[in-house]
């Protein structure tokens, strides 16, 4: 790795942190407030690592140390290498680095030893969340470091690093969430970002703790990367706005939500960078926008940027123009930049905001309801769904086969929402029992506990059908997934979740993940995508895999 220079850094690094609540990508999340977004610069004796969270960019002084660690790696700390969550990370990570043009960024032991370690300590002290999330004390338990850069050092990372901080849901989700933001997606797609590391952990109320460390090395040569990339499809509309740093802290009025987040970063060495001119053009001619340049952002130093003011309209074209001056160290010179990219279908989490019950059925109302969503109950999906005059939904509770403490709500982007549900769904006269067994065979042999038929005819597997696939199963995790690797392909799931992921891609079940006669059952389709395998129900046996 190169040495990393006291200006480079002050481009490179900074301190973030993202809080949020209300949808959850796999573990329990009760109802809780609107997400925030915190950041905390180094402070100048830092070494040249800085800590980074979710949404802004806290640059290191230029008067820090260069790559010299902050402190001597402690022997006893050894590297740790990637675990499913970290890999899954690093997966998202690249995913967007190749959408931008970039090369991917390579997995550091030493950077995931310290994440794990910080991520470990968050999760054990909660408290410490409001006061300072990068820093840590010493008589804390889990104390490994004051701030990232001691913590890297001491695990044996020997360049300069940046730590990023996401509380709102496992890694993709993590990554996703840094991804809309102004100042939290700029290490991930940074041409100087060299390679990274990844923790997790969970607090004793059930919130994530996502920690990726990050390692940055000069670019070879300039180069600019644009986000959304031109060309890119499917763009979110909006982003909620919230940051901290707050970015509109420069636009006094202006709050989320606001449409989602342009920039444009130059790689390698930037001295000095402004934003002349920037319009952004749809279907309605020019939207109103707000600028962040390094020259008013003192949290920017390689990047301008346009916000649109208002979400963006679904499945519509938009072109962006920036113009400005940049210099490369041979003087500012200007630089005019035009691309487009194609908006997706409106996103939004659903937010339940009252529940009323009576004998008929349950009627949410809030924000994100709709026809579209799925709801589930005790393991099925409710019965009735549909949408009310005033917006709300309504529906009859499923025949189940114990109390349902929860409901499940799925949005059609994914995003999954646990609402407490106080009026439990129980069998009626004369219902019957919801799902019927049928026999298993999976290539050729037959499996002692049978597969379950249940409504729709959506076929439910028992996890010893994965392991006649071949399939491994990981240890556990402690942000309640369960990991199974095949081959080259991994994929996870959750109980009581329908949102899961296989071979690379996103599956969403057709009924949420759940236990059985003692016995934990999935979807056929994760088994199905894991392996690459089709099933069939002939003559009232399920094959899987070949007969």
């Amino acid at each position: 790795m190169q040495r990393i220079t006291p200006r480079l850094l002050s481009m490179l690094l900074a301190t973030l942190v993202l809080f949020s609540s209300g949808t959850i990508g796999g573990a329990a999340a009760g109802l809780r407030g609107d997400p925030v977004s915190v950041s905390d610069p180094a402070p100048a004796s830092a070494s040249a690592s800085a800590s980074v969270s979710v949404s802004a960019s806290a640059p290191v002084p230029a008067s820090a140390p260069t790559s010299v660690p902050a402190s001597a790696p402690d022997p006893d700390l050894d590297p740790l290498p990637p675990g499913p969550e970290a890999l899954l990370a690093l997966e998202q990570v690249n995913r967007y680095r190749a959408a931008a043009g970039l090369t991917a960024i390579a997995y550091d032991p030493a950077l995931g030893a310290a994440a794990q370690a910080h991520a470990e300590y968050l999760a054990a002290n909660p408290d410490q969340w409001a006061r300072d999330v990068h820093g840590e004390v010493p008589d804390a338990p889990g104390f490994t470091g004051r701030r990232p850069a001691d913590r890297a050092a001491r695990h044996g990372y020997r360049g300069g690093a940046g730590e990023i901080i996401h509380f709102a849901g496992p890694a993709e989700k993590a990554v996703d969430g840094w991804m809309e933001t102004l100042y939290h997606r700029l290490p991930l797609i940074s041409p100087n970002t060299a390679e990274m590391g990844y923790g997790t952990g969970m607090s004793r109320d059930g919130r994530y703790v996502n920690v990726l460390n990050y390692g940055v090395a000069p670019a070879d040569g300039p180069q600019e990367v644009a986000w959304p990339h031109p060309g890119q499809t499917d763009v979110p509309t909006g982003w909620d706005g919230r940051e901290v740093p707050d970015p509109f802290r420069l636009h006094p009025g202006a709050s989320g939500p606001v449409g989602y987040t342009i920039t444009l970063t130059f790689g390698g060495q930037v001295r000095s960078l402004q934003l002349t001119e920037a319009t952004l053009r749809g279907p309605e001619g020019e939207a109103a926008a707000l600028l962040f340049d390094p020259v008013t952002d003192d949290r920017l130093t390689d990047t301008v940027a346009l916000i649109p003011a208002e979400p963006l309209l679904p499945h519509s074209r938009y072109t962006v123009q920036m113009r400005g001056l940049v210099d490369r160290g041979a003087g500012p010179e200007p630089f005019d930049r035009s691309w487009s990219f194609t908006t997706g279908a409106a996103r939004r989490a659903a937010r339940v905001q009252s529940i009323t019950t009576w004998m008929a059925g349950i009627r949410l109302a809030g924000e994100g309801l709709g026809p579209d969503m799925a709801v589930f109950a005790g393991g099925l999906p409710v019965e009735g769904l549909q949408v009310a005059d005033d917006g709300s939904v309504i529906f009859r509770l499923p025949v189940c086969r114990s109390d349902a403490s929860e409901l499940l709500l799925v949005s059609p982007d994914g995003s999954e929402t646990v609402v407490p549900l106080f009026a439990g769904c129980t069998g009626r006269p004369g219902a019957g029992e919801p799902f019927r067994p049928v026999p298993v065979r999976v290539g050729g042999i037959a499996l002692d506990r049978p597969a379950l038929v249940g409504p729709g005819g959506t076929v439910l597997l028992p996890e010893e059908a994965l392991a006649a696939l071949g399939a491994e199963q990981e240890p556990p995790s402690a942000l309640g997934r369960t990991y199974w690797r095949l081959g080259g392909r991994t994929g996870h799931y959750t109980l009581g979740r329908v949102m899961a992921r296989a071979a690379g891609e996103p599956v969403q079940l057709a009924l949420p993940v759940q236990q059985h006669g003692g016995a934990v059952y999935v979807d056929k389709s994760f088994a199905e995508r894991l392996a690459g395998v089709e099933s069939r129900l002939i003559d009232g046996t399920l094959h899987l895999g070949g007969s």
